[in-house]
């Protein structure tokens, strides 16, 4: 794995651009990218979004300039695949690193609850701190916690050495709970009560969470499949049967222009669609329409697209058009 990642690394490199657009992709991966701590930096993954987007539209056209005339809509049709497949790669950090402070923040109630029976036995954060960072195996949280008090141990300033955890990693509950652990370590003042009131707050939180997305889920499911499947397969079958009518009626009803114009009109209202659609389930789930295109639109949307594409080959040639 790290070979590929080296290899990864060293092919984004070739990449690197200090055009305005390469360095806006750069800047909205950043806070992702640091959240996320791997071993691609926030440049490397701007690459990869540049040659995701190059590639797919290299591979898309070549397939579809042989199955959709006049080229020119082949063309159009490609460079939609493209910035799908472009904005995927965009999409991924978000994902991950937003499913890394979901984690952490899972891990949260455990670890205050931890800290507060040693701050209540000891009355002293440091050793409350120590005993509650290498307490427990925490996943996600705790390569933070260890990164954040060795820090502290070596002489860094609290708000120095729990920087990460009180500003960088951006999840309210968290940047809270290092605050005010933070204001302990510089004041000296009792924050047990603040802390359990915010441990309490995360665990109702997180309950009302699972409730609702056992709710939703079943709803943000059928969205998802009408916009990823059932559309994109009954928009093929029309094709299909547009092309069938021809051959029946020996003669050509419609020019591969009005054809190509017809699967682009198609294609951009899917593509509209999907991402109304998408942005719809984060609605539900999250409160959040832009986080739902996040997370939902690429898979979604590259779905849709390989859905319509073998549907329409695969009843073309059922019926013979």
């Amino acid at each position: 794995m790290e070979e590929q990642l080296r290899l990864l690394k060293a092919f984004a490199g070739r990449v690197r651009s200090d055009s305005p657009a390469f360095v806006a992709i750069e800047r909205g991966l950043r806070g992702s990218v640091e959240v996320m701590r791997g071993e691609l930096t926030a440049g490397d993954w701007a690459a990869l979004v540049v040659i995701g987007f190059a590639l797919a539209f290299a591979v898309s056209a070549l397939i579809l300039a042989a199955a959709i005339t006049p080229l020119i809509f082949a063309l159009g049709l490609s460079l939609a695949v493209a910035l799908v497949a472009a904005f995927s790669v965009y999409a991924l950090p978000l994902v991950l690193s937003q499913g890394k402070i979901w984690a952490m923040e899972r891990e949260l109630p455990s670890f205050i609850s931890y800290l507060l029976s040693v701050y209540a036995e000891r009355r002293n954060m440091h050793d409350a701190l120590l005993a509650a960072t290498y307490a427990s195996d925490y996943r996600h949280l705790g390569p933070e916690l260890r990164e954040a008090f060795a820090g502290y141990r070596a002489g860094a300033p609290p708000e120095k050495a729990y920087e990460r955890l009180a500003r960088t990693v951006r999840s309210r509950y968290v940047n809270r709970t290092f605050g005010w652990v933070v204001r302990c370590l510089e004041t000296g003042l009792d924050v047990s009560d603040a802390l359990g009131m915010l441990s309490h707050d995360v665990s109702a939180t997180l309950e009302l969470a699972a409730e609702k997305n056992s709710k939703v889920g079943m709803m943000t499911w059928m969205i998802s499949a009408s916009s990823g499947f059932f559309y994109p397969l009954f928009a093929a079958l029309g094709l299909a049967i547009m092309s069938a009518f021809e051959r029946l009626a020996a003669f050509q009803m419609y020019s591969p222009s009005e054809k190509g114009f017809v699967t682009l009109v198609l294609v951009g209202y899917l593509f509209a669609g999907v991402m109304l659609d998408a942005g719809y389930n984060g609605q539900v789930k999250f409160g959040d329409f832009r986080r739902g295109v996040m997370v939902y639109f690429p898979a979604m949307m590259l779905l849709a697209f390989a859905i319509f594409l073998v549907s329409y080959k695969s009843i073309g040639a059922f019926v013979g058009a």
